[in-house]
């Protein structure tokens, strides 16, 4: 563009000068052209993981030590040609680990959630609870699409009378039928939903206790994508890896007071769950005397309700 730069010396800043040559581009286009480039740099020191790999679950998750920047992933292909993958920052390029040792390492802290007998006890009841308040809510639901439908049927009886009567034309009795037929084909579907009985209800409570009881094993299991939401559940905060173990601000705190509702109080102070999980800057829980187990108990149930509730 005709301009030459003068680089910055002593107190003088950096500044563009005119140059003594023709520009060949105009100005103009010279920032234009700059600013693509621009972009095309921050495109390329940018973590990509939004691609889902069933190799990599903690991509986006993950977060580099060094520079607090979340760490991506990728494969790198051996002299052999077999596929390795890896977790990485692309921001400063000071960490890169195994994807295979860091997902183990993951997974064994999973395997460390452990429900106590205590807290067993204490979700089952959660869940009996849970369940008289949704079969309560159902049946009232119930009796109010009863009464709709019933209402629904004696409207097309009364609009067939004014049929006969010939106090409607054929036309509109045939429009108005198909309105009121669609009104009580939607009931009767609403009503059909709430019918499922209450031994198919407990069977799904029971299932989804199952799940949550074998934590690792449901995650395992687990697509992709469903893996990377029961991550985000667990851990709010992004992880850390240093080679050995994972560390975390703080992971779900309904989880961790079930995990621990049994165990001693200088134990839940600490916040480890796990041998291969460490919790950096806990954020203090409300200053709540516990006494005694009943109290801790009554703590967490207070927790677990508030939270599924949600």
């Amino acid at each position: 563009m005709g301009k030459i730069v003068v680089p910055k010396e002593g107190e003088e800043q950096e500044e563009w000068i005119e140059g003594v040559h023709q520009g060949i581009i105009s100005e103009k286009l010279f920032y234009q052209v700059q600013e693509k480039l621009s972009e095309r740099q921050k495109k390329r020191n940018r973590p990509i993981y939004n691609t889902l790999r069933e190799e990599l679950p903690l991509r986006g998750i993950l977060q580099c030590s060094k520079c607090q920047s979340k760490m991506t992933g990728s494969p790198s292909k051996s002299c052999t040609g077999k596929k390795y993958f890896y977790y990485h920052c692309n921001h400063c390029k000071k960490e890169r680990f195994s994807a295979k040792k860091v997902n183990t390492v993951f997974e064994s802290i999973l395997d460390d959630f452990q429900f106590t007998k205590q807290s067993k006890v204490l979700y089952k009841e959660i869940l009996k609870s849970l369940s008289g308040v949704n079969q309560k809510d159902r049946t009232r639901k119930r009796k109010k699409l009863e009464k709709e439908l019933a209402s629904s049927n004696q409207r097309i009886e009364n609009l067939q009378d004014l049929l006969v009567d010939g106090a409607i034309s054929p036309k509109v009795y045939g429009q108005t039928l198909n309105r009121y037929t669609k009104q009580r084909d939607q009931i009767t579907s609403s009503l059909n939903g709430l019918n499922t009985s209450d031994s198919e209800y407990k069977g799904l409570i029971e299932n989804a206790f199952q799940h949550l009881e074998n934590f690792k094993q449901t995650y395992t299991n687990s697509a992709i994508a469903h893996k990377k939401k029961l991550i985000s559940s667990i851990f709010p905060e992004k992880i850390e890896f240093d080679g050995k173990k994972c560390r975390t601000t703080r992971i779900n705190d309904v989880l961790r007071y079930i995990l621990q509702i049994d165990k001693e109080l200088g134990e839940n102070k600490k916040g480890q769950i796990s041998k291969n999980m460490s919790l950096s800057r806990v954020v203090e829980t409300p200053r709540i005397e516990l006494g005694s187990k009943q109290a801790a108990k009554k703590l967490s149930t207070y927790i677990v309700l508030t939270w599924l509730s949600a």
